[in-house]
Formats: C-alpha cells, structure tokens, sequence
C-alpha cells in the first residue's frame, strides 16, 4: 500500500509519469526520464542509476508529444518496430517517450513516399568479418530536378561489415572518382584502416583507367557485377532504393520542393547510421563504425518549423529574438543544426532554437503567421551532437545564394539600413545582419579547410607567424541587388620576409583594352560569351617556401591554443599567391591547348582548324568567347577536373560593369548605370542638377588655385577629393572614354587640391547625373571601309601651370571605342 501511496504521490504531486514495460520501470517528468527501476522475480523494484538533473534536459521540449509518433517522424519515418528496438534494447542515447503504444499505423507521408510494387532479391547471406574489407558502390541519377548548389546524382559507400553508409553528391557521373577518393581517405583516416575491396555495377563512371591503375597502386582489389543483374550488388542497389523511399517520405511531409533533395539525403543518412538494421544484430552501423553508443537527443522533424535564437550581441534593442527557419538537417563539422532562411534564402548554422514539429513552413495551408511563443531573451544551448570525427557523412557545408523566388533585398536598402560593409571581425557585433556575415565566414573557412590549404602545427622555435584578418564584400548583380555575403581570409603579406617566405611575386591581369576587344569581337561575330568564377583562386596555387599563420579570429578554438597553420597552399594577401596561382592557371590551359598571348599575358587562345576560343582572366574571373556553346561546355568540363567552378551562366556583368545584347543585331552594349548611382549617393550627390559638358566651358584649372588661407585649408580638409577622383579613374577605363580628359585633368591636383578643383569635380558629378544611362555600344559600321579605325588630337599648350600640351587618342572596332588615353 505504502509503495502504492508513492506512486500516487510522484504522479499527482509531482506530475510524474510511470511508466512499466516487462521488467522496467520508467519515471519521466516533462518528458525527461529522471531514472529507472528494475523489477526482480519477487515483484519487487530497485532504482537503478542515478538521478539525472533537469537541466541535461533542457534543449529537449518539444511542442509535440514525446511518443513513438514522434520518434518514428525524427528517425525519418523508420518502421515503428525498429523504433521500440532502439528504446528496448538501449541500442542510442538520448530518446526519451512517454508512451511505448503503438500509434495509428496510417501515415500519410510513409505511404506516399515508400509504397512500390514488387521484392527486391534477397542480400547476400555472407558479410565482411572486418571494416573497410569491401565497400559497396553505386550512383544514383540523374535525378529530375538539380538541386540548389546544382548536383543532379549521389554516390553511396557502403560498409559491407557494419552497414555504415557514406553519401557524397555529384555535379556529373564523372565525378564519382574524385569522390571515392574523398571517401577513402575519409574513411582511412577515420579508422586507421586501409580499403580492401570494392564493388560496383560497372557502370560506365567505374570504369576508368586511372580508377583501375589507383586501386591496383594502393592494393584494393575491385568485383564487378555482371551487367544487367543489379541483385549482385544489392547493399547498394537496396540503399538507394532506401534513400528514394526515405527522401520522398521526407520532402513529402515537409512539402519541401524537390531542390531541397539532397538535404533530405544527408538527413536520411545522419539518422540512418544511427538506427537499427537487420544486417548488424545489437548494434547500430554508427557504434560499429564509431566505437561508441550515438546519442539522438538532437534529432528533429525534417522539415519542420524552427525558431533559431539570435545572439544579443547581434540584434538591435526591439529586434525578434529569433529567426523563423525550416529545419534541414545535421551539419558535418560544426556543433548545431542546419537550417533553411526563406527570408534570406541562406542556410544558417546553430545550437540555440526552438522547434515546431507538428507545422512545416513548406506546406502552404499553413499559415505564416502562426504564433508560437518565442524562446526567452536568455536561450541556453541545446545539448550539441556529436563531435567533427564522429560525423558520419560527408555532407559538404554549403551556403546557399539567394534564389530568384525570394530575392528582395537591393544593395541601397542594405546600405541604409545596416550601414557600411564591416571593416574587420569586431565590426560586425551588434549589426543586424552580423549573423549573415559570420555564416559568410564560416564557409570561407570550411572552403579553406576543405582545399587543405593549411595544417595545424606547431611553430618552429626559429620562425614566425604573420597575421590574417578578414575582408567583407556584399557580392552584387547587374541590377544592384544583393547576391551574396562574401568573407574572405586575407594574410597580412606585409609582414612576410622576402626569400625566407617568398620570391617571385609579379602576376599579370588582362588589360581593359584588351577585355573590350574581345567583347567587340563576340559583337561582330555573334560569339558566344560565358562567365565562371574560380572559387578561392588563390587557394590552387602550391606554396614552395614555408610559410606560417596565426588562426583567424573567429576560429581560434578550431584547432586549439597552441597550435598555428602552415600554409600548403596559397591565400589571399600573401606575396607570392597571384604569381603562385597564375603559374598553375597558365599550366592547366597550356594543358588544355591553349596558348598565351603576347600581347597580354592574362589572356590565352585555343586554335584547332576552324575552332577558336579566347579567354580573358582577370584574377578569378574569367570569360570564355567561343563561336558554339559545345565549344564553352568543353572549356568549363576541363576546367572542372582542376578547379572549382561557379558557373555565372551568359555574361550580364564583368568586373562591375554590365554587358547588354542584341543578338539579332549583332550589337553589345557595356554599362556603369549602377556605379554611377553608388559614387553620387556615396559623395551625397544624389539629387544633384545636371549638366551638358565633363568640364565648366572655359575651364582654366592650374596648381595656383590651392587654397590660399587657413579658412581653404580647413574646409579642404573636410572634402573627399581624392577619394572621388580615384572612383572616377574606374569610370574613366572602364567604359567612359568621354571623361577619361576631365578625370586626368583632375587627378592632376589630387596633392593639394583647392575650392575650385572639387567644384570641378563635382561638375562632373553632375555630367554624370545626366549621363549615367549612356552605353559604350559595339556593333558593325556600315560606314567604316576598316575594321579599326583611329583618332588623335591635342589641346596644344593647355596646361596652364606649364603650357605642355595633353594629347589624346581613341581606337575604335565597328561603333565602340576598345582603347582610349589621354
């Protein structure tokens, strides 16, 4: 009776919930089970363990029930039968259940996503007696729709032993060796064990030479599968029929689109590892990979509605608390959950959010302005997952750019409210967008590490560290809108020691004379013109001195104290990185076919019979002009098996200035409306009158016109007058030849300028508020007999200071000027 009193006490005292299964008993309070109880044979009960404080608990509320529905929904939807085994048989930690009855066996998104209509062969009976002694293999795709980053296939790696999957996403099927050669050394270094065999369909992405002459070169011995007889390679055959099952339950439920699939498969796979298989009987494929219990506190509802905290320090004082986020996943190397912005259209990184698994912002009945209690102001961090080496997939962290559908944000609304771009780390803290950039930065590093541009080591006692700092750019579009956040690493290269740390150090870029050409040329010849980005240029170029680097703030707990980085490869700021990475440009084309020209040697030309195709690079950017898009696809698949491409698709922008075409009549036209805009807002002369002429009529500018009293001196000292010179200079060789004369007048006086040059200036400024719409235009002359044609003249003794005389000449191909000077 006294331990019936008990019980009646804790449950309605206390609100516990007892709970008894076979010869347990569990004692949980607001979800969390505080301890256990043992039932012996003579009915009698002993408390096992110790009790477990709340606040271990406290990241694990949940706005849904804690039962089996729930846990079946957080595991993927894995049948409920593999979901009492876990909790039976204590196969994880951290799942916490009110109830153990089974639910309503119906659920829609399970049938939707896995109902199909016949067996698949039984797998093979026999099994690897040890890790990595022969892995499974097959790819997948393509799939009907490419995803946001632009993969259209995956890769599985299997563990025959412990039936531990590894998924990698392919761009094309060529890829699948770069990608099992990622995997291997994943796996290798993971284990301490070397790949003895492997096995795969023979499809055509298996069978290259140099795949062969690897293996054979590091001892694994390869099985085929005989064609047509997908049941020989079953393991993988029955997981990719897995992840399709899995992924469409997913993406089902969340009424995520169909771009969002392959976060549906890291997901899958995260769970899957850590779940109950028929293959592996007491353990989870992520124990026997791992050597530990994994722990699922953190797992959530794919999909589903996530309030992530906003730090204090990065918000404004009545800003949300909070961001509203769709929940997407695990992220391989950071602490947190991966989630998806709609507002921002970016993933964000984070340990501190609430989450609503019974709604998903993806499903269009819901409404958006459901109310949900926010978190407090003071969120402690959820329990964190596991560690960077106990991941077990190899999802790449990606930040994502905005998407046509949710663009909204243009570059002067960002400007206005939120001010300049940051200058350094520290300036970022308390700006409303600061989390944008810190995500910025987190991929230029995961970029970094990723490359393997540097090593942790420790520092030599004879040698010296330089520093780095961090670079922040708002990546805009042709229109002005915003791209993308942009951070990057940059090495204080100053501080380098010439012959100890570098040598040579001159690398060229292609001149604008020579870029126009080129555009000129794709005009008249109805060329095809293509932009790419290289990703992390720099980052290609092999080091051959030794150079060594302090941790980047922000990231300094990343490898620990003690520890500092030595460059492999070259970074952004140091002396040598564009030399080093034009030597490897140069060689890759060379390579390819390409030869460089004479004239410029940032500019290389293909020629084979009729086929010609020239390529401008200017640092990172590069343009390919080719007659065919055949031609193009060539360039950038070559490309590709070296670098890492972002392909910016037909050229609309180049190096800030915007490229318009007219096909039809071979016509092409370049553009600065949106810097014109950004230089008149920046020097406050947005609604400025405007003028007819670059210079006042009758301009007679000269060094006598300095200032000439302390009150000119002070108010000279308040003008931005080089600042706005040096931004015209980009106007005047770009694509403004009209004042490239009034510019160079101008800079004349930029060492001791007077009232009367920054009116000078400012005239300008307002030719340019009425000109601002004009193009540099090429199109065929009908009424030039030659291709070129050529102009020059003089002012002839127009310096007044000294009576020299400024010349002037312009060259023109069809109706546009390629080169100007004066």
């Amino acid at each position: 009776m006294a331990n019936l009193d008990a019980f009646l006490y804790l449950t309605r005292a206390k609100s516990y919930i007892v709970t008894i299964q076979h010869d347990q008993i569990f004692f949980k309070c607001n979800g969390a089970l505080l301890f256990t109880a043992a039932i012996n044979s003579n009915n009698a009960a002993s408390i096992n363990g110790q009790v477990v404080p709340m606040t271990q608990f406290s990241g694990m509320v949940s706005t849904c029930p804690l039962d089996l529905t729930l846990w079946h929904r957080r595991f993927a939807h894995l049948n409920h039968g593999d979901v009492k085994k876990l909790i039976q048989e204590d196969l994880v930690k951290g799942i916490v259940v009110k109830s153990m009855d089974l639910p309503d066996p119906i659920c829609e998104p399970c049938i939707a996503g896995k109902q199909h209509r016949s067996n698949v062969s039984k797998l093979a009976s026999h099994h690897a007696s040890g890790l990595l002694e022969l892995v499974h293999s097959d790819v997948h795709g393509p799939l009907p729709v490419q995803t946001r980053h632009g993969y259209h296939y995956w890769i599985t790696f299997i563990d025959d032993h412990s039936h531990h999957w590894a998924v990698m996403p392919l761009k094309k099927k060529s890829d699948a060796f770069t990608a099992f050669k990622h995997f291997k050394a994943y796996a290798e270094n993971q284990l301490n064990l070397k790949i003895k065999a492997t096995r795969d369909d023979k499809g055509g992405e298996y069978m290259p030479r140099e795949w062969d002459h690897f293996c054979n070169s590091e001892g694994i011995h390869r099985q085929h599968t005989i064609r047509a007889e997908p049941h020989q390679n079953g393991v993988a055959e029955r997981a990719n029929r897995t992840l399709v099952e899995g992924i469409t339950t997913m993406l089902n439920e969340a009424h995520l689109p169909a771009t969002f699939w392959w976060d549906a498969v890291a997901a899958f796979v995260h769970v899957h590892n850590r779940s109950p298989t028929s293959a592996v009987q007491g353990k989870t494929p992520f124990e026997l990979w791992h050597k530990s219990k994994p722990d699922v506190s953190h797992f959530r509802v794919f999909g589903c509605t996530s309030y992530v905290h906003v730090k204090k320090d990065l918000r404004r004082q009545l800003e949300s608390h909070t961001q509203k986020c769709v929940f997407l996943g695990y992220p391989a190397h950071f602490k947190g959950w991966t989630f998806w912005n709609p507002i921002t259209c970016k993933e964000v990184i984070s340990d501190s959010a609430q989450f609503d698994e019974r709604v998903f912002p993806g499903n269009s009945r819901t409404p958006v302005d459901l109310q949900v209690p926010s978190p407090p102001e003071t969120s402690n961090p959820i329990d964190p997952i596991e560690q960077l080496h106990q991941q077990c997939h190899l999802h790449r962290i990606l930040l994502l750019k905005s998407t046509n559908h949710f663009q909204h944000v243009f570059s002067a609304e960002v400007r206005k409210q939120y001010g300049p771009e940051p200058y350094q780390w520290k300036d970022i803290r308390g700006r409303p967008d600061a989390h944008l950039w810190e995500q910025a930065a987190m991929e230029e590093f995961i970029s970094l590490v990723e490359n393997g541009t540097f090593t942790p080591v420790r520092l030599p006692s004879d040698r010296k560290t330089i520093g780095c700092r961090w670079v922040f750019k708002l990546k805009r579009k042709a229109d002005g809108s915003v791209d993308r956040y942009k951070a990057r690493l940059v090495a204080k290269g100053f501080s380098q020691c010439p012959s100890l740390e570098f040598s040579q150090v001159f690398a060229p870029t292609a001149k604008w004379a020579a870029l126009r050409a080129i555009l000129a040329l794709a005009a008249l010849e109805d060329l095809e013109l293509y932009s790419i980005d290289i990703s992390t240029a720099f980052l290609n170029g092999d080091l051959d001195h030794d150079v060594y680097m302090d941790q980047p703030e922000g990231f300094e707990e990343y490898y620990g104290a003690g520890f500092v980085l030595k460059l492999v490869k070259a970074i952004y700021g140091l002396k040598q990185a564009g030399c080093q990475w034009h030597k490897k440009l140069d060689s890759v084309l060379k390579g390819m076919g390409f030869t460089l020209v004479r004239c410029d040697n940032s500019i290389w030309v293909y020629r084979r019979e009729d086929v010609r195709i020239i390529i401008p690079v200017y640092v990172d950017d590069m343009t390919i002009a080719a007659k065919s898009k055949d031609q193009d696809l060539f360039v950038k698949e070559e490309l590709e098996k070296h670098f890492k491409l972002h392909d910016l698709g037909p050229t609309s922008f180049l190096l800030g200035v915007r490229v318009e075409r007219d096909r039809s009549k071979r016509l092409l036209s370049l553009s600065q409306r949106q810097y014109i805009i950004d230089i008149l807002e920046r020097f406050e002369m947005s609604n400025c009158t405007t003028v007819t002429t670059p210079l006042p009529d009758g301009h007679r500018l000269s060094k006598a016109m300095a200032p000439k009293d302390a009150e000119e001196i002070a108010f000279m000292k308040t003008v931005p007058y080089r600042q706005l010179v040096g931004a015209l200079m980009y106007l005047a060789v770009a694509t403004r030849p009209d004042i490239s004369y009034a510019v160079g007048v101008l800079a004349r006086f930029s060492s001791n300028p007077g009232p009367s040059h920054w009116k000078a200036a400012k005239h300008l400024c307002r030719y340019l508020q009425g000109t601002k719409d004009m193009k540099l235009t090429y199109a065929p002359d009908p009424h030039a007999p030659e291709l070129f044609t050529t102009f020059s003249d003089a002012d002839h003794g127009g310096d007044e200071d000294n009576r020299r005389s400024t010349s002037g000449m312009v060259v023109k191909m069809g109706t546009g000027a390629i080169s100007w000077a004066s």
